[in-house]
């Protein structure tokens, strides 16, 4: 029985389970939130990092996936390299069976790419990046790393998106522009010029 740890147990790990399933038959999960409930018989829970490190020290998994979506990009790679110094591994991005990849674009570790998500060609999808469900993304797009596109949004061709920035559900990205690093974009926005902050 081949088991995953995951950070993260409320939607994000819900939506992401399918597609583990097909890898792993247990789960090891860790949420900050002890108020939550999984009622899972082939998941085990806990909101105490005390007991991560004590299932960590009996090396019951040895591959990770952080299941935090929303605006917590950035939060996503600080917790990588966190699990990776504790000698766990990245699992390979997570492609739904239901969603469409282009062979010609790259999709980085970390990756969640969810059903009826497409991603057109010669697009490369940053680190802990997170694709939702039936999210967009046409030829040529560069999306940083710990980027989330909500459900719904679509990105237009030769999109640049900074890293940790975020695209919410139904938004519009038109063609060729230039979105910057840490960015929140609202739900059903239109986004007609380029967003830059300038420090």
């Amino acid at each position: 029985m081949k088991s995953v740890f995951i950070w993260g147990g409320t939607g994000q790990f819900k939506v992401i389970k399918p597609i583990l399933k097909l890898r792993y038959s247990f789960f090891y999960v860790y949420d900050r939130d002890d108020n939550i409930s999984l009622d899972m018989e082939d998941v085990l829970l806990t909101s105490d990092y005390d007991v991560v490190k004590s299932w960590m020290s009996q090396d019951l998994f040895k591959d990770f996936s952080i299941a935090l979506g929303g605006f917590r990009g950035e939060e996503r790679l600080q917790i990588r390299s966190t699990l990776l110094k504790e000698g766990l591994n990245d699992i390979p991005p997570l492609v739904h069976e239901r969603a469409w990849v282009s062979d010609t674009s790259t999709i980085s570790d970390g990756c969640h790419i969810l059903a009826m998500s497409s991603i057109s060609e010669f697009c490369t999808i940053g680190e802990y990046s997170i694709i939702n469900t039936n999210a967009s993304v046409d030829h040529d797009c560069t999306i940083g790393k710990g980027v989330h596109i909500m459900p719904g949004a679509t990105v237009a061709g030769a999109v640049f998106i900074g890293d940790y920035s975020s695209i919410g559900s139904g938004a519009v990205i038109l063609p060729k522009i230039k979105i910057g690093s840490r960015s929140v974009i609202g739900a059903g926005a239109v986004v007609t010029r380029d967003l830059w902050i300038i420090k």
